[in-house]
C-alpha cells in the first residue's frame, strides 16, 4: 500500500510540474501552475511524513517583512532583497515581467516570490534562488534544503534541494516555478 501511495504522490508531483494555464492577455507567457490542495494529512502529506521521514523547519526569526520588485526580460537579470536573491538566466522569461520577492516575518524563514498577475509562474529555464540564513542561530544542520510550500496553509509540498554554504550562511537552489518557499531538514 505504501508503494502505491508513493507512486500516486509522485504522479501528482509530476502533474503539478506540467499543469497550468496562461494569462488570457499573454498567450505566449510561461505556463502558470494550477492551484493544488494542501497536503496536510492527505496523500502528499503522508508521503512527506511517511516515506521521506520527519521534516523539521529551521528556526530563523525575522522580525519585519521585507519586499522588493524588479522587471526582468528575456535577457535575464536579478532581484535582490537584502541577502536574498533570485538570478534569472537569459531566456527564462519570454517578455518583460514584474517579479516580487518578499521575506515574510515569523519564526521560520519563508519567502514568497511571484510574477505580477500570476498565482504561480513556470519559467522556460530554471532560476536560481539564494536564501540568507544569517538569522538562523547555531550550526546549520546537515541535509538542510529548500521546500516548496503552500503559501496559505504553510504545508510542505515538495523538497527543492539546495546547496548549503555554511561559511556564507546561504542556501542556493534552482526552481522552474515561483511560489512560497521555506527551509527544513
Amino acid at each position: 500500500m505504501r508503494a502505491f501511495r508513493f507512486l500516486r504522490a509522485a504522479t501528482l508531483l509530476l502533474a503539478l510540474a506540467g499543469a497550468g494555464c496562461d494569462r488570457p492577455d499573454a498567450p505566449t507567457a510561461p505556463r502558470a501552475l494550477a492551484p493544488t490542495a494542501a497536503p496536510s494529512g492527505g496523500l502528499l502529506g503522508s508521503v512527506v511524513g511517511g516515506v521521506l521521514g520527519t521534516v523539521t523547519r529551521l528556526a530563523c526569526p525575522t522580525e519585519a517583512s521585507r519586499r522588493g520588485t524588479a522587471v526582468v526580460g528575456p535577457e535575464g537579470g536579478a532581484l535582490v532583497v537584502d541577502g536574498f536573491r533570485v538570478d534569472f538566466p537569459a531566456g527564462a522569461v519570454p517578455e518583460p515581467e514584474t517579479f516580487s520577492l518578499e521575506v515574510v516575518a515569523g519564526q521560520n524563514l519563508e519567502i514568497e516570490v511571484h510574477a505580477e498577475g500570476y498565482a504561480h509562474y513556470l519559467f522556460a529555464r530554471p532560476v536560481t534562488v539564494t536564501l540568507d540564513l544569517s538569522t538562523c542561530g547555531g550550526l546549520l544542520p546537515a541535509g538542510l534544503q529548500a521546500w516548496y510550500i503552500d503559501s496559505d496553509t504553510k504545508a510542505l509540498l515538495a523538497p527543492m534541494g539546495g546547496l548549503l554554504d555554511p561559511t556564507a550562511r546561504t542556501l542556493r537552489f534552482q526552481t522552474p516555478h515561483f511560489s512560497g518557499y521555506t527551509i527544513a531538514w
